[in-house]
């Protein structure tokens, strides 16, 4: 599998692959949630509701187990498109909370989510505070642990604790996030694609925090949407789900820009839906983005570039 860990934005990206791209060298939209109500019980145990990306008065059924719903609105952590944190009254408190604090945040989140135990003292200074001297680093530790308890204080659930020379995030059941909702599809033997494109759509996985510790995390989110996502390409194809097809293209290359199967399939889509022009502009822009990754010329011309009917 191809992994692209470059620094390009969530719009270059779309724009890229929209054929609105200029190259030059060197969000999701908002979703309408929509609601059935049947009368009677059933009717609100079948009852399920798209996730909106940023606030609203929208509901998710996190891991996709149980009847249960989420409410995104407030006490939320987005990772995918962007770190974003609601708290307990809806309010967008990321703006609290400085590039430095983010990612304190994150190191603490993801280390808590992959071992209980959480991160030494050690291995937090280490990932955040790598070249200060020992005891600067401890003096930057606890001024930004409390900073960052404080801001964390007005979220229900969200808890930062020290045990035994150990940190940890705990995130308890009030809490939605994508990342972790994501974890627990992505590791279902059957995978509900559908929903797992609501997570994706929005964005890379924290496109804007780059951390040599954070590679091997971007990297396992990548690589599960490729392995989830490159089978269910040829399939729409088989089903001329066009427009299916295009969004399941354009989430792969949002986490690997230069994927060739999913270039492949957006420009035979726009062939057939008689977007002949915009698929052009498409393959150009790859294949000088191309030319950029791997400094040789892609070898197949723009008419043979399509999959077998």
């Amino acid at each position: 599998l191809i992994f692209w860990n470059r620094a390009l934005g969530d719009d270059e990206i779309r724009n890229l692959y929209d054929g609105n791209f200029e190259f030059v060298e060197g969000q999701g939209n908002p979703r309408i949630i929509w609601g059935t109500l049947v009368i009677g019980l059933m009717a609100l145990l079948g009852l399920i509701y798209k996730r909106k990306r940023y606030g609203g008065e929208s509901t998710f059924k996190q891991g996709l187990s149980g009847i249960s719903t989420m409410d995104l609105s407030r006490n939320t952590i987005f990772m995918f498109g962007g770190l974003k944190v609601l708290d307990r009254n809806g309010t967008d408190i990321t703006n609290q909370i400085t590039p430095k604090l983010k990612e304190l945040f994150v190191l603490l989140y993801l280390s808590t989510l992959k071992d209980k135990k959480g991160i030494s003292s050690e291995g937090l200074s280490v990932g955040i505070w790598p070249d200060l001297s020992r005891e600067s680093a401890i003096n930057n530790r606890g001024v930004s642990t409390a900073k960052l308890r404080q801001i964390l204080s007005n979220v229900d659930g969200l808890s930062l604790k020290y045990n035994n020379q150990f940190w940890t995030l705990e995130v308890d059941d009030q809490v939605y996030s994508d990342y972790k909702v994501f974890l627990d599809i992505t590791r279902k033997k059957n995978i509900n694609v559908d929903h797992l494109s609501e997570i994706l759509k929005v964005g890379n996985f924290l496109p804007n925090v780059s951390k040599e510790w954070l590679d091997s995390y971007k990297f396992e989110v990548s690589n599960r949407i490729i392995d989830i996502y490159t089978p269910e390409l040829e399939k729409q194809w088989v089903k001329k789900n066009y427009d299916l097809l295009i969004e399941h293209c354009e989430i792969v290359l949002t986490f690997d820009v230069v994927h060739e199967t999913a270039i492949k399939y957006k420009i035979a889509c726009l062939k057939n839906q008689k977007k002949h022009e915009q698929a052009l502009k498409v393959y150009q822009a790859f294949i000088k983005l191309y030319k950029q990754f791997y400094n040789e010329d892609f070898s197949v011309s723009f008419n043979d570039f399509i999959p077998n009917e």
